[in-house]
């Protein structure tokens, strides 16, 4: 019952109209880069995040994945698994909504989920708190990585 509600708010937010200024203006964002960056947690010696590089194009998805602990959800914390309670059919609206919302807009998703990853335009994967692949889906898997590794884990689920 709890997760029905959940779905039906989360469903609901999507579909919502946004709002427009009285001048309907459209704000014009550039490019989001970022260079070496690295973050360690107070009282810790290790690196959650490691010289991280990448540059999110205007209008471009990516999708950022790893194993837990990898660095993902420290490199950014926008969008972490929102369909983590939810059944298949759910999930797979979810995605389908989200993805026309964001069509030729940015946007950031965090997954462990690699099968959600391949509807965006990139994938940036985490390993050790380091960027290890950049790639889209079929770059990732011809590269034969740690990507693929990750991707072969889930696989039974995706065919």
């Amino acid at each position: 019952m709890k997760n029905s509600i959940y779905d039906e708010n989360y469903l609901k937010f999507l579909e919502m109209d946004e709002r427009k200024s009285e001048l309907d203006v459209k704000p014009e964002w550039g490019d989001i880069s970022l260079e070496n960056v690295s973050f360690s947690y107070p009282n810790s010696e290790a690196y959650a995040v490691k010289n991280a590089n990448f540059t999110l194009m205007n209008g471009e998805t990516i999708a950022i994945v790893g194993e837990n602990g990898s660095g993902k959800s420290t490199l950014v914390r926008l969008l972490d698994e929102p369909t983590a309670a939810i059944d298949p059919y759910e999930e797979t609206r979810i995605y389908n909504r989200f993805a026309e919302i964001s069509k030729d807009k940015s946007a950031i998703i965090v997954t462990h989920r690699l099968g959600a990853a391949k509807i965006a335009d990139r994938i940036v994967v985490m390993k050790d708190g380091e960027i290890e692949e950049i790639g889209t889906h079929d770059e990732l898997i011809q590269a034969r990585k740690e990507y693929t590794r990750l991707y072969t884990y889930q696989e039974q689920w995706y065919s």
